[in-house]
């Protein structure tokens, strides 16, 4: 495939086909938004409304909160656990293919869900995140750009391009993301105990502690040390 070929859509397109069925139309405008997918009822209604974010949850954040006051809506999330970096020359040869160190998995949602975690737990609204394998092509700079004083940034990338779906799990509510914290921390638990148990940095912890605050699904119920403690929320 040349990079002609692989447009930035490509994730975004494979994404919107595996959830078509065939009472679904793409790219409809409705209420003054483009949406992904629109899946219809046997009589052409609106059934569910399904957008594809590869990236920032943050830009879509007053589309979402304006549609779930109308209709469901079912966001799709892709997180890489695996990346394979796909370099090509100025003439659309691939030059090498590596697989990057970099690794992911569903705690990593928390990183995009800061952008409205209170969402979750909207009765119109769902999240699925789909762990995958992907290729992200790159080409080099023309004038490379430099991002630090003695470091220059020599490419760009182009897209990325699923190689393959891994798994995906659905979360309709704040107790579902409550799932993602490993069983084997204690009821009572800390920021650095969920860091240690995930083998991730203390940043990842700290979104996911504040998602899961926000939406109801934890409480604070005291602190260890400088630590604050949390728990599961009694609802």
């Amino acid at each position: 495939m040349s990079i002609g070929l692989l447009q930035e859509s490509a994730l975004h397109a494979a994404l919107k086909r595996r959830h078509a069925h065939d009472r679904s139309e793409f790219e409809v405008a409705l209420d003054g938004y483009v949406i992904d997918l629109v899946q219809r009822t046997p009589n052409g209604g609106v059934a569910r409304l399904i957008e594809i974010q590869t990236g920032n949850f943050a830009h879509m954040r007053d589309k979402l909160r304006d549609l779930v006051e109308r209709y469901p809506v079912h966001l799709v999330h892709p997180i890489a656990v695996d990346t394979w970096i796909v370099m090509h020359d100025t003439h659309d040869e691939v030059v090498s293919r590596r697989k990057s160190p970099a690794h992911a998995g569903y705690p990593h949602v928390f990183s995009e869900l800061m952008a409205f975690p209170d969402l979750i737990d909207h009765k119109n609204f769902t999240l699925e995140v789909v762990l995958t394998r992907e290729d992200e092509w790159r080409v080099p700079l023309a004038t490379p750009k430099k991002k630090r004083r003695w470091r220059a940034k020599t490419w760009r990338s182009i897209g990325r391009h699923l190689l393959e779906v891994l798994d995906w799990q659905i979360f309709e509510c704040g107790a579902d993301l409550l799932s993602l914290v490993p069983p084997e921390l204690p009821a009572e638990f800390t920021v650095p105990q969920l860091t240690a148990a995930w083998h991730a940095p203390r940043w990842l912890a700290q979104r996911a502690v504040y998602c899961l605050l926000k939406c109801g699904a934890l409480a604070r119920v005291g602190k260890k040390g400088n630590a604050h403690v949390y728990a599961a929320s009694p609802k």
